[in-house]
């Protein structure tokens, strides 16, 4: 980003605050992110537009110099959402093992009395991602990574803000004092705004069952469908709704449930598929969570939020770097 464009986004940081508060209630989300999307390409359209081309001319080069040229058959395309339950990805055996050494050093304890969302919480800060290198090693990876590309049709990047891009969460009543209440935050239906599209990739650490609190999601097509019928995202329409205003436009056999064994993983397209998390948690619930956006967001976060770097290494390939880098053009 050049001086003039820094200098742009300095003077509208108040104004882009404004704009996200209250999940966008100023504009309505709708027409907040179509906005940030705007902005965003002014900023950084050029880092963009250098991902896509990349993805068009040179990913099968870019996936040999990352280690391998993966065959997925992981497609997103579908309906929002794809499982791997294989066990079979790159260094899952190692982010395994080292999340057993965070769960028994971290788990059931926090630092923080986070009362508004206590019942979710990440165990781990990016210094961390240096200790337990397996966790970035993962999501680097080709064969983790194709999906994704795919998907978005360029190289995407790792969040640094709105969700962090890498996240252990450990979610359950056991960490919540006020676990009597009804389901809150994202406990309850909701669509992310944060980027459109936008990847989850979901790694379930702990094999988790209905008493887990598990992730559940309606399908991108029952979603859309149920979204056009509900008004969703529009000005004046809440972010988050409840279960009877979901289900009055969408077939609940239709709703999805994370219940699988340790190891499985979750792609999915939370900008565009309806759903929630950590709810009723009578068994704690440990999983990683790797938020993947394209660098011009549908939000304004990176406008006035504070950042942070992932760990890089002279010897990482490009891929790596683009993934781990949001400002790298090649």
């Amino acid at each position: 980003m050049n001086e003039l464009k820094r200098r742009v986004d300095l003077l509208l940081r108040p104004v882009a605050k404004k704009l996200d508060a209250g999940k966008m209630e100023l504009l309505g989300i709708r027409n907040t992110m179509q906005l940030a999307k705007r902005y965003n390409t002014f900023l950084y359209g050029p880092y963009q537009q250098a991902r896509i081309t990349a993805y068009r001319d040179r990913l099968e080069q870019l996936f040999r110099d990352n280690g391998s040229v993966p065959d997925s058959t992981r497609n997103l395309h579908v309906d929002g959402f794809a499982l791997d339950t294989s066990m079979s990805l790159p260094y899952l055996e190692e982010l395994l093992t080292e999340a057993d050494q965070v769960i028994e050093e971290r788990g059931g304890i926090s630092d923080v009395d986070d009362r508004y969302r206590a019942f979710f919480r990440n165990i781990i800060q990016v210094r961390d991602l240096n200790r337990w290198p397996s966790f970035l090693n993962f999501i680097t990876s080709s064969e983790a990574l194709a999906p994704v590309c795919h998907y978005l049709g360029m190289i995407p990047a790792l969040s640094k803000t709105l969700p962090t891009g890498v996240r252990f969460v450990e979610s359950g009543k056991h960490l919540d004092e006020l676990s009597y209440l009804p389901p809150r935050d994202s406990q309850v239906f909701h669509i992310d705004p944060y980027d459109h599209p936008m990847v989850y990739v979901i790694v379930l650490l702990r094999d988790c069952g209905a008493k887990s609190g598990p992730f559940t999601w309606l399908p991108d097509s029952v979603s859309q469908d149920a979204s056009n019928r509900l008004n969703y995202w529009s000005k004046g329409r809440p972010y988050r709704l409840e279960d009877e205003e979901i289900y009055s436009a969408a077939d609940p056999e239709q709703t999805q449930r994370l219940i699988y064994p340790r190891g499985t993983v979750l792609y999915i397209d939370t900008s565009r598929c309806f759903h929630y998390g950590s709810r009723n948690g009578e068994e704690p619930r440990f999983q990683m969570m790797y938020g993947l956006t394209s660098v011009c967001r549908s939000d304004f976060s990176e406008s006035y939020m504070p950042s942070f770097d992932y760990p890089l290494k002279p010897a990482d390939s490009e891929l790596r770097r683009m993934v781990l880098d949001r400002r790298y053009l090649p």
